[in-house]
């Protein structure tokens, strides 16, 4: 067993498919899709240990208390003082996930999950999120554009560092003569 199987639990998580969570460069997970998961305690829990949601995800602890701190989840306390989280959390956590993959800030994650709160009918989550991935569909365009000025750049540059090359090579053998 590897030290982050140890870590994380993995090895107890039964119904959980490795192969589906996200690693660090790993971007075969889907997030609009759920975790083949069940809770080991309670396989029809729509609760989870912090544990448990760090296993489904293939993060850290720490990175699920930074995003707690941040306000971006609210798990409940156990009477010992556990996290418990809620089916919402993970959906929550979900679409973190989903706009870092995208490039949205965290602000702005936590302003488009935010405004569920305040519509439940989702109309301003929805017309906030068009309005920030047009954006982002912009950030993106010109970042490509940019990319290929640069390709172009390096191509040209290329190209004269090797005709130069070629011009010492045909001095160089007509000089040894």
């Amino acid at each position: 067993m590897s030290r982050k199987e140890r870590n994380t639990g993995l090895d107890s998580m039964k119904g959980f498919d490795k192969n589906r969570a996200i690693s660090g460069s790993d971007r075969s997970f889907r997030w609009d899709e759920e975790p083949l998961y069940r809770s080991p305690r309670h396989p029809e829990s729509e609760t989870f240990s912090i544990s448990e949601l760090a296993g489904m995800f293939d993060i850290s602890t720490r990175t699920i208390r930074y995003y707690e701190e941040l306000g971006l989840l609210h798990p409940k306390r156990s009477e010992g003082g556990q996290r418990i989280f809620s089916k919402r959390e993970k959906t929550r956590l979900r679409l973190i996930f989903r706009g870092k993959k995208y490039g949205f800030s965290l602000d702005e994650i936590r302003e488009m999950i935010e405004l569920f709160d305040v519509d439940p009918s989702g109309k301003k989550q929805l017309r906030r999120t068009i309005e920030y991935g047009r954006e982002k569909i912009e950030e993106v365009t010109e970042r490509i554009d940019e990319l290929a000025a640069i390709r172009g750049e390096m191509e040209r540059m290329l190209k004269d560092f090797e005709e130069r090359l070629n011009k010492t090579k045909d001095n160089s053998e007509v000089e040894n003569r």
